[in-house]
């Protein structure tokens, strides 16, 4: 009448829910997450540092096993160095994952369009943004793990990113952008552009 169960263990998980180990993105994406909620005010020391983890577990803001992901010594160096510390200094100014809509002619294209409408839309949130007297400086995290000389060549590959956000800002808000900070968190180099 009823079928015994398999026994246990015989059977292999689907792959959908399958453990895998962590991917780069997964990581990227943990520290991300702490960065979007971290309170900068708060983060001198890698105490600090895993306290808010923990609450922001507690808070379901990420997961435990995003929590664990997180090089907690990365996000310090961070903290510690001098873009750190104006994050720190300006923290009640600090505006965090502001999106923006970009209408931009195609890089591709030799004519623009002749209506409005068959733009290039381009949608997007940037991490970091800090007004100040001189416009807006934007901060922008990278988790990629390079080396000194891999730095460079990701620098090339985030510039069309880079002139993005800034036409976003410059477009939308109509302030300059005179610096923009790409922070490689794990190669521990912060960029200005």
């Amino acid at each position: 009448f009823f079928a015994a169960p398999p026994p246990a263990g015989k059977l292999k998980l689907p792959r959908c829910i399958e453990a895998a180990p962590p991917t780069p993105t997964d990581r990227g994406t943990a520290t991300h997450l702490v960065l979007q909620h971290l309170d900068f005010a708060r983060a001198e020391t890698v105490d600090d540092l895993i306290e808010q983890i923990e609450g922001f577990v507690d808070k379901r803001l990420l997961t435990a096993e995003q929590g664990e992901l997180v090089n907690v010594k990365d996000i310090l160096w961070l903290m510690q160095s001098d873009l750190g510390r104006m994050m720190r200094d300006n923290a009640d100014a600090l505006i965090r994952e502001q999106p923006f809509h970009l209408a931009t002619d195609h890089p591709d294209c030799d004519h623009p369009p002749t209506d409005a409408r068959d733009r290039l839309m381009v949608r997007g949130r940037i991490d970091a943004m800090l007004p100040t007297e001189a416009g807006y400086i934007i901060i922008d995290y990278k988790t990629d793990r390079v080396d000194a000389a891999g730095i460079e060549r990701r620098r090339e590959h985030y510039q069309t990113q880079v002139d993005l956000y800034r036409q976003a800002v410059e477009k939308g808000l109509h302030r300059p952008v005179p610096t923009v900070y790409l922070a490689f968190v794990a190669a521990r180099k912060v960029l200005p552009l």
